[in-house]
């Protein structure tokens, strides 16, 4: 059986095996998953289950999707931002406002 990397230092080599050794005071024996790295250790029958279970995976994939769906909404206001720029530097230099008006009713018709 495959397992997966460490989730808090990407060790690779993951150890498994059963119960403490000689431990007379709490005869742990119980089977256990653990990074020999970090010395992240998992207890219990289904230290392997919940080792691979990588719960916040499905939430990382959808606040990557999130992200880039806010980087293109952050791109086009962006680009909305320098037609407005642009079109007041005309408006004020030289005096053409038609398209500063056609901006200002695209805007309050949105409203």
């Amino acid at each position: 059986m495959s397992y997966k990397q460490c989730p808090f230092c990407g060790e690779k080599n993951i150890q498994r095996g059963y119960g403490t050794g000689v431990d007379l005071m709490t005869q742990d024996n119980r089977p256990w998953i653990g990074c020999p790295s970090c010395q992240y250790w998992i207890r219990g029958n289904d230290c392997v289950r919940r080792w691979n279970s990588r719960y916040y995976e499905k939430e990382i994939t959808h606040l990557k999707g999130r992200i880039e769906q806010l980087e293109k909404e952050k791109a086009k206001l962006y680009d909305r931002c320098l037609e407005n720029e642009e079109a007041m530097y005309d408006a004020v230099i030289n005096g053409n406002d038609n398209h500063l008006i056609e901006l200002v009713e695209k805007g309050v018709s949105k409203i």
